[in-house]
């Protein structure tokens, strides 16, 4: 059986086929070639804005996650006759600790360098507030955990008040206290780590400007005066 194949044209002694003049042929023309180009890389826009879209939603869940894990906690401490109050509480601060541990090492590769230079007793940290404020976790969570010091951070009013993060907030020591509660809890060799710009040093693009605090809300520096206080600088923080 003699069989003649060639672009476009395939012949053999049973079956003959044309494509320029079959269905097929609007599929093969230069016009078809332009939507087949400009489709793929409408879907690829799409994919990519899809994820764009989803990695805030991501960050969200992975954040109030926690509360899963906190809840768990909770129904053990009821159960459990042997847990008291303060089982629970100390539970939950290690629970935050490992969580906050493990996901800033799957999820950002965080590291933390120069340990050496935190003093045993009371000192204040002074952070860059990034977009998303998860180093303020990481710090608290390495610090916490691989030198069981007693760490507490001050929060703006608002944001400790937030539904979902209230919990978190209590285990881990944010709060809004007041200059003589500061001092108190510094007196008794507690550290504290603290945004100087607050919320509003998250607006700006990077680290390059002067911070402004508003309102003349100087107590920390009242507060510095007597305190060994510790600069702490960041890398990639705004890639968070």
């Amino acid at each position: 059986m003699a069989t003649n194949t060639s672009i476009g044209y395939i012949e053999d002694g049973v079956f003959t086929w044309n494509i320029y003049n079959s269905m097929w042929s609007s599929f093969n023309t230069p016009y078809a070639y332009t939507v087949y180009k400009w489709t793929a890389i409408v879907l690829l826009l799409i994919i990519f804005e899809v994820i764009l879209m989803f990695g805030p939603i991501v960050g969200i869940i992975v954040v109030y996650a926690t509360n899963i894990f906190l809840w768990i906690n909770d129904f053990l401490v009821l159960f459990n006759k042997g847990y008291t109050n303060k089982d629970g509480y100390d539970a939950d601060r290690k629970i935050c600790m490992n969580y906050s541990t493990f996901i800033s090492s799957v999820w950002h590769g965080h590291e933390m360098f120069g340990r050496e230079n935190i003093p045993d007793g009371p000192a204040i940290f002074y952070l860059y507030h990034g977009a998303v404020a998860y180093d303020a976790g990481y710090i608290y969570s390495k610090i916490q955990s691989a030198q069981e010091r007693r760490l507490f951070c001050i929060g703006h009013k608002k944001e400790v008040n937030v539904w979902g993060f209230r919990r978190i907030h209590k285990a881990t020591n944010v709060f809004t206290p007041s200059r003589e509660e500061v001092i108190d809890l510094l007196k008794d060799g507690w550290q504290l780590y603290v945004y100087p710009g607050g919320l509003e040093e998250s607006k700006v693009s990077d680290c390059n400007y002067r911070v402004y605090i508003p309102n003349n809300r100087k107590g920390i520096a009242h507060i510095v005066k007597s305190i060994t206080d510790i600069k702490i600088i960041h890398k990639n923080v705004k890639l968070e």
